[in-house]
């Protein structure tokens, strides 16, 4: 990072916050006030329209979401433009085959440990199977829904998460001096916490991820890595979740 990098990065610690744990928020907020003020003058229409919206378990809501995370992305892109960091965030860093075999490496790694945290959580709790999603935002991949799962987790949340996370807030602050580790772990914390649908031990999952998320970030230097590592945990994911679904 170059020394105009690090100043300009280093002045935006409160703007990176809200980009990176803050903007999912109040994305849905905006969504909603928009499909509300399209339901008071044209009913029928909205009715339709905002369906995938409104109802969590419509076979396209995953298809709304993403678009959202889409519109969050450009909104905090236009964002760091304005302020001529843009060029300090979107840094492509190494990317070779070598780099391939290692993202491949650290997704078996990554299965392994939630592996782990969830038999932890058994023994914990005593329970003999542990649920994943918090009620209310109980969730399974099904042909119907694929479209959606696969746009928002392969392609709009890994490109948001990435840039708010491991670029924004983590360039915050490692120009402000923390240590690549403080600042990859201090990340991932966040990160896990922003996953509201899950409990604790699925939080701790997105956690753990993130981490590692955040160590290609450091060593390439870049994003590029950190960005398709995450793409394709999630397709492990939901490729998982289709071919072994989950029994009620």
């Amino acid at each position: 990072m170059n020394n105009e990098c690090r100043t300009k990065l280093s002045s935006k610690r409160i703007a990176s916050l809200f980009w990176s744990v803050g903007a999912l928020t109040c994305a849905p907020v905006v969504v909603s006030f928009i499909a509300r003020i399209h339901n008071d003058i044209l009913p029928q229409s909205a009715a339709r329209v905002w369906a995938p919206w409104w109802d969590y378990y419509h076979p396209h809501a995953q298809t709304y979401w993403g678009i959202a995370i889409i519109a969050s992305f450009l909104a905090m892109r236009a964002w760091m433009q304005s302020n001529n960091i843009w060029h300090c965030v979107a840094v492509r860093g190494k990317f070779y085959p070598k780099i391939l075999v290692l993202i491949t490496a650290l997704i078996v790694v990554d299965w392994l440990a939630s592996g782990t945290i969830e038999s932890v959580a058994k023994i914990v709790t005593g329970q003999s199977e542990i649920p994943v999603f918090r009620p209310g935002y109980e969730y399974q991949v099904t042909m119907e829904n694929l479209f959606g799962d696969l746009f928002s987790g392969m392609i709009a949340a890994p490109i948001f998460e990435e840039f708010a996370f491991r670029g924004l807030f983590l360039g915050c602050l490692l120009a402000r001096g923390w240590s690549a580790v403080n600042a990859v772990l201090f990340t991932s914390f966040l990160f896990g916490l922003t996953h509201i649908q899950y409990y604790p031990s699925g939080m701790l999952m997105v956690m753990f991820s993130g981490a590692l998320f955040g160590f290609l970030r450091i060593y390439t230097g870049g994003l590029a890595a950190p960005i398709i590592a995450h793409s394709l945990l999630n397709l492990s994911i939901t490729a998982a979740e289709l071919l072994f679904p989950a029994t009620p």
